[in-house]
């Protein structure tokens, strides 16, 4: 209910604003479930969120064989050996398992914030592919499918921002 009166109340701002303004007024919808769906458009992002996500795991991963191979060994000295000779091997692993949940923890913060970043950045480059779309086709305003009811397939600009988004993202792979 509370999509459809947005919606509702976004579309009697533009028609209030068609009055408005002059015979000039351009506008342009983009799909931006096509844009972020877009392989060529989404590879790029994707890729910098594994490098990100296979980096902070690395560790992650050595731990967690050190914590594998220390409760093999336990186990194995257990069957000959007394309880209270396997304390202090046992006080060792709980000590690299809480290591081990520490780390996780502060990976997934980590990555968390690095993700975030990551998109900001990609909602940038969408924003400056939008303006200058905007600018190119002499648009008044783009606006996402989802904030009308109903629009016309010739005034689509789905295919030219992604376009202009695959071009600023090379243009930011070359300034890094």
């Amino acid at each position: 209910m509370k999509n459809k009166m947005f919606k509702l109340v976004v579309l009697t701002t533009m028609l209030n604003l068609n009055s408005f303004v002059n015979a000039d007024f351009k506008m342009g919808v983009i799909d931006s479930q096509v844009i972020m769906n877009n392989p060529e458009v989404a590879k790029p992002v994707q890729a910098e969120i594994n490098d990100i996500q296979t980096d902070l795991q690395k560790p992650l991963q050595s731990l967690g064989a050190e914590i594998e191979k220390k409760a093999k060994a336990i186990e194995a000295k257990a069957k000959v050996s007394t309880l209270a000779s396997l304390e202090k091997e046992q006080d060792e692993l709980k000590d690299l398992q809480n290591k081990y949940e520490m780390m996780a923890k502060s990976a997934k913060e980590k990555f968390e914030k690095a993700y975030n970043k990551i998109m900001m950045q990609f909602g940038k480059l969408v924003q400056e592919a939008a303006e200058k779309v905007r600018s190119e086709l002499g648009l008044s305003l783009i606006i996402d499918k989802n904030a009308t009811l109903a629009y016309d397939k010739a005034i689509d600009v789905t295919d030219k921002l992604i376009e202009a988004v695959k071009k600023n993202q090379v243009s930011a792979t070359k300034g890094k």
